[in-house]
């Protein structure tokens, strides 16, 4: 028993091997050939029952008699903030054949009217410490979640980062930021981001803090204020300088008191 079963597996496989190069006088195939709306490419199991559906060339189609293929349905879906349209097309025995359209491929299909899409595959999440929000990504769009899109998607497990965001309560410039070298965690690392940069990563809300830890500030006297053509604030008493991952400049008077700084303890620049 085990024999013939062997023999009928090595069968099929042999005859699934072949199939790019079939005799000129090969059956019509009792099997369909399936046909999808946005491409040429038919697919088709072999009869197997595959978990997958296999594309199929023209020759082997004509060598298996050129059959009618069968219209498999399908059907578009779209995330409402990604601009990408998704096929989703379904078969009898085997798994579906999800597809990015490209714009020929959606014109090919007739530029059918995507639905709202709760999910997609090939979408993954991350959540960053610097906030509770899940962000989804998906063909290179970043999208944070309402927690009635992340349970409409099934609640997806999600990928905590390491990394952060940061901004300082006084100044609008946000930084992605990451833990300190070994033997100094307390030190905040990172870069500023553009502001593109931001809006590309999803508008990820960030840590606020008054001045976070490794930032710096020091004492600048009045007269090397005198010949900068920058935006420097000309206080009397001299300025504040800041350094740090989220800013590097001068403080307004204003905001000195955010940070702790006073011109007569603050320490004098280099």
């Amino acid at each position: 028993m085990v024999a013939r079963r062997l023999l009928a597996l090595a069968t099929l496989v042999l005859l699934v091997a072949g199939l790019g190069a079939a005799p000129a006088s090969a059956a019509r195939a009792d099997f369909p050939f399936y046909s999808r709306p946005y491409t040429s490419v038919l697919v088709t199991d072999y009869g197997l029952r595959q978990p997958t559906m296999q594309p199929v060339s023209f020759e082997t189609w004509l060598a298996w008699g050129a059959p009618a293929p069968v219209p498999a349905p399908t059907e578009y879906l779209k995330y409402p903030w990604a601009p990408q349209i998704v096929a989703r097309t379904t078969f009898p025995h085997t798994e579906p054949i999800w597809q990015v359209l490209t714009f020929d491929e959606w014109a090919r299909a007739g530029y059918p009217t995507p639905r709202a899409a709760a999910w997609l595959p090939q979408t993954s999440y991350t959540k960053f410490p610097s906030s509770p929000e899940i962000i989804a990504e998906f063909g290179g769009v970043n999208h944070i979640l309402t927690f009635d899109e992340w349970r409409a998607a099934g609640f997806p497990a999600f990928v905590e980062r390491s990394a952060s965001y940061a901004k300082l309560s006084w100044d609008a410039g946000i930084a992605e930021t990451y833990p300190g070298n070994p033997g100094a965690e307390t030190k905040l690392n990172g870069v500023r981001l553009t502001y593109a940069q931001w809006a590309a990563a999803g508008y990820p809300t960030p840590m606020v803090r008054d001045m976070f830890p490794g930032d710096t500030f020091c004492w600048v006297p009045a007269e090397w204020l005198v010949n900068d053509q920058g935006p420097v604030p000309k206080y009397p008493e001299g300025g504040i300088s800041y350094e740090g991952v989220t800013y590097s400049g001068y403080v307004a008077r204003e905001h000195w008191p955010l940070i702790g700084a006073d011109v007569a303890t603050a320490p004098h620049c280099p």
